[in-house]
């Protein structure tokens, strides 16, 4: 016994089997047979929904060997056919008779006394209705914006040799989509046009499109970059969602995904993907999904790139250092030093938000200093001759001061002192350098530098 077929697909009743393309190397069209009953023969007879014309008939076709829809462990068997050589072709077309609705899309033809067709167009749509019996239309099956929807009958074994089928299925509706197409672009400043000023219009920079050629890949100079694609589908068939995912395949670890979760619902001309931390000297894969409005969804396309900047090397007390074999950052403190000032002779105050705000200052008494002796790890301070010491204070102009005052040793042993001082008579300003027996000083009138 054969019941009628199930779970068949292309149907917008299948998640993901909504929309084939007719420009693919094969068609496969499938259902599961209800019965136990071997099957001889089958046909499958595809329409045009918006008016029930015939678009492909296989007609009936005889199987090499009966196929038994169930196996040895009573489970159901898919029943798979491809349909890629049914499709009929100009240079032999089928004509049928025409249907009782109008398309306006179709071309009708008129049937000549000697057996051939040629194409006939009536004024209106009420002529054509008086007179559509004796119309015809050729089968054509083409990629299309309306949907289409397709029956299979099935001949058991023992009716193989009747015109009838034992069985017929019920009507699944799809559609015959081109494949979206997409280019990616990619920008520094989520920049993506150039304007012409001829024509007054901003058009899509082509030198920013990812190279698809896998042998002269793009590389990217930036660590943060702005991801964009544009969007075709022949038949002008709507986005409805899309999704990027980005994988770092230097180290094979998936950076952004949003292609699993998180599927932004968007119009075309609005598909974009922020990419900050680029790794540098790293190679990364971008993959972009679609999804339209009749039901396609897959990722469309796939492009290499690769990432190359220019790194600045910090020389300090700690290391940063970008890794290659990790996206990440390396923040070496191994080596940091860090001095702190002891009061002798006395307390300081501190005087909050001065001399600029968010700052602090300390006041510090006569007779009191403020020593930098040594590290906190208990190694000397070594600053090199080409050092800047920078100073900023307060002074009673009236008073004899040693400002600044620093001493130590060179690689040689030599004893070389720094000393910064003012003095209230005549106002001077003088900084005094001694190394050995060897001393310069310059000075500086406190009046010359103070308007």
């Amino acid at each position: 016994m054969l019941n009628k077929p199930k779970f068949m697909s292309p149907s917008v009743n299948m998640y993901g089997n909504t929309v084939i393309d007719l420009n693919s190397g094969t068609l496969p069209f499938s259902c599961i047979v209800d019965g136990n009953e071997a099957i001889s023969a089958w046909k499958i007879t595809i329409y045009n929904l918006i008016d029930g014309s015939i678009a492909m008939n296989t007609g009936k076709q005889i199987l090499d060997k009966p196929f038994l829809p169930v196996d040895n462990k009573n489970r159901n068997v898919s029943f798979s056919v491809d349909i890629k050589s049914y499709i009929p072709s100009d240079d032999s077309p089928v004509y049928h008779q025409a249907t009782s609705i109008y398309n306006e899309n179709k071309t009708y033809y008129v049937k000549t006394s000697s057996g051939t067709y040629s194409a006939y167009t009536y004024s209106g749509t009420e002529a054509w209705q008086a007179n559509y019996s004796s119309l015809y239309y050729m089968e054509e099956f083409d990629n299309s914006k309306t949907p289409y929807y397709w029956t299979i009958s099935f001949w058991s074994v023992m009716d193989k040799d009747k015109g009838t089928p034992t069985t017929l299925s019920c009507e699944e509706v799809f559609y015959a989509n081109s494949t979206p197409e997409t280019e990616m672009y990619y920008s520094y400043d989520n920049n993506f046009f150039v304007y012409d000023e001829v024509l007054n219009t901003e058009t899509l920079n082509e030198n920013l499109a990812l190279s698809t050629d896998e042998k002269n890949k793009s590389i990217l100079e930036k660590r943060k970059v702005f991801l964009k694609a544009t969007y075709y589908q022949n038949e002008g068939i709507f986005l409805k969602r899309y999704g990027w995912r980005l994988t770092d395949t230097t180290n094979n670890v998936i950076v952004i995904d949003t292609i699993s979760k998180n599927q932004i619902y968007g119009v075309e001309d609005d598909i974009s993907c922020e990419c900050n931390g680029l790794v540098n000297q790293t190679s990364y894969l971008a993959e972009l999904y679609i999804e339209t409005q009749n039901g396609y969804f897959g990722v469309v396309q796939a492009v290499e790139f690769d990432v190359n900047y220019n790194v600045k090397n910090i020389d300090a007390d700690f290391e940063i250092m970008a890794l290659n074999n990790t996206a990440g950052i390396m923040l070496n403190w191994g080596n940091l030093r860090t001095t702190e000032g002891v009061v002798v002779g006395g307390t300081v105050d501190y005087t909050e938000n001065f001399p600029v705000q968010n700052s602090a200052s300390i006041e510090i008494p006569d007779d009191t200093n403020v020593v930098f002796a040594g590290t906190a790890n208990g190694k000397d301070l070594e600053i090199d001759e080409n050092s800047y010491v920078v100073l900023s204070f307060q002074f009673d102009k009236t008073q004899n001061t040693t400002l600044f005052e620093m001493s130590g040793t060179d690689d040689y042993f030599n004893t070389i002192t720094r000393k910064l001082t003012y003095t209230s008579a005549d106002r001077v300003l003088k900084y005094t350098v001694t190394k050995g027996d060897i001393s310069a000083s310059y000075s500086q009138q406190l009046s010359e530098i103070i308007s």
